[in-house]
C-alpha cells in the first residue's frame, strides 16, 4: 500500500502521468525503443493540472512524444495499484512525495516483445 506520506495531503496529491515516448539522439544514454512509457511524477490538485505541468517537464528532456494523449492516474488508482507496480516506479513515486518530481521511463528493445517494458540496452 502506498505510504500516506508520499500520496500527500489536501488538495494536491501524487500523480503518475503517462506517455508514449522515445528517447532522442541528443539523450545521454539512447537507446532505440520501439515502444516506451515515459511517467512523471508529482503532486497536482486534479487530472487536467498533473497532465499541463507534466507536459512542460517532459518538453524540457530528451524524449519525443510519439502517439496519443497523456494519462494521469488518480490518487486512488496509484492506491490499488501500488503493490504491482516495478521498484523503479515506486522509486519515483517516493521521490516525488519528498522532492516534488520523479521520473521513470520503461521500453522494449526492437525486436522485443512490447508487453516486456523494462531498462533498455544504451546503444
Amino acid at each position: 500500500m502506498i505510504p500516506d506520506t508520499i500520496l500527500g495531503h489536501g488538495k494536491s496529491l501524487l500523480r503518475r502521468v503517462g506517455f508514449k515516448a522515445t528517447p532522442t539522439p541528443s539523450h545521454p544514454r539512447f537507446w532505440e525503443a520501439e515502444v516506451g512509457w515515459l511517467a512523471v511524477w508529482l503532486h497536482a490538485e486534479s487530472a487536467e493540472e498533473a497532465v499541463a505541468k507534466a507536459e512542460k517537464i517532459v518538453g524540457a528532456l530528451p524524449y519525443e512524444l510519439t502517439e496519443g494523449q497523456a494519462y494521469a492516474s488518480s490518487p486512488s488508482d496509484l492506491a490499488a495499484f501500488w503493490d504491482s507496480l516495478p521498484c523503479e516506479e515506486q522509486v519515483s513515486a517516493v521521490m516525488a512525495g519528498t522532492s516534488g518530481l520523479g521520473v521513470t521511463f520503461r521500453a522494449t528493445d526492437p525486436g522485443q516483445d512490447p508487453g516486456e517494458l523494462g531498462p533498455l540496452t544504451p546503444r
